[in-house]
């Protein structure tokens, strides 16, 4: 009877067996004893002596930006300007029923002055439109993450 696979002659397989084991060993060898030269390799090259101490002096030394010159508005004398939005209740409206409304009249109660208001959105721009601007002196509230 004829097979789909032939059979080998022990003898043979045998030593393709003893063959293949000795492939293996050298192959496996120098793929590995590459990866441990390169292993030493990348030790050494990191063990190299370039560390160089920094100066204590130099280790905490902080450098600063200065900030830009800003203009400086001069704060009304005759009247507390504050900055609002209109309808923002509970912290203010145009009728003065809000809690910064409240703020604002002990502010200028205490400073001895009348408090004028200035209404505006609080939207994008609030304060680049008001207080930036020098419509108002104070804006009491503000967003947490301002």
């Amino acid at each position: 009877m004829f097979s789909r696979f032939p059979r080998r002659n022990l003898a043979t397989n045998k030593h393709e067996r003893t063959r293949n084991y000795f492939h293996f060993f050298f192959v496996s060898f120098r793929v590995y004893s590459w990866l441990i030269f390169l292993a030493f390799l990348l030790f050494f090259a990191a063990c190299t002596n370039e560390y160089q101490p920094i100066a204590a002096e130099q280790q905490f030394e902080k450098k600063y930006i200065e900030p830009p010159e800003q203009q400086k508005i001069p704060a009304s004398k005759t009247a507390l300007k504050i900055c609002a939005d209109p309808n923002n209740l509970p912290f203010s409206n145009e009728k003065r029923e809000g809690f910064e409304n409240k703020i604002a009249d002990l502010i200028g109660r205490e400073m001895n002055l009348p408090v004028e208001y200035t209404w505006w959105a609080q939207r994008r721009g609030f304060f680049r439109n008001t207080l930036r601007a020098g419509l108002c002196d104070v804006v009491i509230g503000v967003a947490e993450q301002f």
